[in-house]
């Protein structure tokens, strides 16, 4: 199947004619539950945004002690098994934007409403094999750095690359999962991981294209303090629906 991704931007672009501003407080709405369930979570555990896989270190983890440190991750991880329920309602919100159907605000609690559970099971998934792309290499990394070992460090920034490459490649197969799951209220979890697998066949290199041809706009969109992407978002969110709806044969 040829997918020109040209023409599936072209294609948004019309689709969004006239819904941005609905679009963008459905987006800025998502952002402050996300926000505020963050910054809620770290005022009852008692820490900051600080603690995070990109920032932490072995002192962060010695300071707070090191079951305070896994308390953080373990709820980090749940906040965000809760929150792919939302992921729902944005896809359902960009899914009805490319079929020319009416969105509402409404539309963002989508998921709470039809098997939230779906949602969660497959996010879980995703996330572990995520963490087991990047553990290894991490954690030699970490190693490394507290050792003072320049083995280990470039050991684990070899096991890293490899780590993500692999997690690159996981992450375009089950890409479609949470359409499908948007889609098909009855599809269990499992089952639309593994359709995500079967219609991405051949399919992620021209995924990973058309994701690559938004860096441009996104970066200038960042620029502007951020307030560019309130508009690149939504464009790209209804441009990876319209891909969906292509390789499911919809148009």
């Amino acid at each position: 199947m040829n997918i020109s991704s040209k023409e599936l931007k072209k294609m948004t672009r019309n689709q969004l004619s006239g819904k941005y501003g609905t679009f963008i407080g459905i987006n800025v709405l998502y952002i402050l539950i996300t926000l505020v369930s963050s910054n809620l979570m770290d005022l009852v555990l008692g820490t900051s945004s600080i603690l995070n896989p990109l920032t932490a270190t072995s002192a962060t983890v010695e300071t707070l002690g090191i079951s305070h440190t896994v308390v953080y991750y373990l709820s980090t991880f749940i906040l965000s098994l809760i929150l792919s329920v939302l992921d729902i309602g944005l896809l359902k919100t960009a899914l009805d934007t490319a079929r020319g159907y009416d969105i509402r605000f409404q539309d963002l609690f989508f998921g709470f409403k039809h098997h939230p559970d779906r949602a969660i099971l497959a996010q879980g998934v995703i996330l572990l094999l995520t963490y087991l792309c990047i553990l290894p290499g991490g954690t030699l990394c970490i190693c490394g750095y507290r050792q003072k070992s320049v083995t280990l460090l470039l050991a684990g920034a070899a096991v890293l690359c490899v780590g993500l490459v692999i997690y690159l490649i996981l992450s375009l197969m089950f890409s479609q999962t949470m359409f499908f799951l948007t889609d098909y209220i009855d599809i269990e979890a499992i089952q639309a991981l593994k359709e995500s697998v079967r219609i991405m066949r051949g399919k992620k290199g021209k995924l990973f294209y058309l994701q690559l041809s938004f860096i441009g706009i996104y970066l200038l969109g960042a620029i502007a303090c951020g307030i560019g992407l309130l508009w690149v978002i939504p464009y790209m969110q209804v441009t990876m629906a319209n891909f969906y709806r292509k390789i499911t044969g919809e148009v």
